[in-house]
């Protein structure tokens, strides 16, 4: 009976230890958790889109089917700001030296649009062809995406 007394009393110390520790924390950990929840609710607010623009396009693939070798082909993507801020497209980037981008940098107001003109020159490519193109704006997430595909076709050599 004696040695479960003292088992006991040894649990309701360690039990005590524990409540008394956990409801007097240290003071710098205390502060550097609510630091860290400020932090957390600082990046929650940031990351709402309603404090972003938004670049809204109706359709970001464009198809533009057979084309045939040297030729260029432009197509327009046009795009509506749909976010609470203006939108500022801060570069265009294509793969490659094929696909190139003409964009304005000036700002475009909430509910305006804007367009980005891509123009993709064929000449020294053949078969299918999937050229993406990364826009870098002031939107979240910082990066969108256009497609552009076509099938390049080579001129058919004349016979003798």
């Amino acid at each position: 009976m004696e040695r479960n007394f003292y088992i006991k009393i040894w649990m309701i110390g360690c039990l005590a230890s524990l409540f008394f520790l956990a409801c007097n924390g240290n003071p710098a950990q205390s502060k550097e958790a609510a630091d860290r929840s400020q932090l957390d609710l600082n990046h929650a607010l940031t990351k709402n889109p309603e404090n972003y623009p938004v670049i809204t396009v109706a359709d970001s693939l464009q198809e533009f089917g057979k084309v045939s070798q040297g030729n260029v082909a432009l197509y327009t993507f046009a795009f509506k700001n749909t976010g609470s801020k203006p939108l500022v497209i801060d570069e265009i980037n294509s793969t490659c030296g094929c696909t190139i981008p003409h964009f304005s940098k000036a700002p475009i107001a909430p509910g305006q649009y804007g367009k980005i003109e891509i123009a993709f020159h064929s000449a020294g490519l053949s078969g299918r062809q999937i050229k993406p193109v990364f826009i870098h704006a002031n939107t979240q997430p910082e990066l969108s995406q256009l497609t552009i595909t076509c099938n390049v076709t080579a001129p058919k050599k004349d016979s003798l």
